[in-house]
């Protein structure tokens, strides 16, 4: 099935752009289309009565599930500060941990350079899952 690049974009950004569970996005197998959810009632768009039904509708998966976090920024710090590794390991074991994490990033200068990387690589992990979810890009 044919789905345009920006649109499987969008409907990334959107389910990232809430909580865990408050957006969704599904594409419809047969035609392509996306359909968007909120919080329950607050969708614009009539949604069929099958959408959960993963034969005709693919859930839009969210940046945790592509590219979890913890593992990032492990692989961040890895090759782009090694000698933080064993800190960043412990503080992202932590409940505040990717607060800590983020400032530790600051405090080197690589806030936007972690932003930069992180983007790239859920980008890149979205256009894997769309590959093997046999959908075929369009630019």
């Amino acid at each position: 099935m044919n789905v345009p690049l920006s649109t499987l974009l969008e409907a990334a950004a959107w389910v990232n752009a809430a909580g865990p569970g408050e957006h969704g996005a599904w594409i419809a197998r047969g035609d392509g289309r996306v359909l968007l959810t909120a919080e329950p009632g607050e969708t614009s768009q009539e949604l069929p009565p099958d959408l959960l039904d993963e034969a005709r509708y693919l859930p839009v998966p969210d940046r945790d599930a592509l590219a979890p976090a913890r593992e990032l920024a492990l692989r961040y710090v890895r090759k782009y500060l090694p000698e933080e590794t064993a800190a960043v390991g412990g503080l992202l074991e932590q409940p505040d941990g990717h607060a800590r994490f983020k400032e530790l990033l600051r405090r080197h200068n690589h806030l936007d350079a972690w932003h930069a990387y992180e983007a790239r690589e859920f980008e890149l992990a979205l256009l894997e899952w769309a590959q093997d979810q046999g959908l075929k890009l369009e630019s």
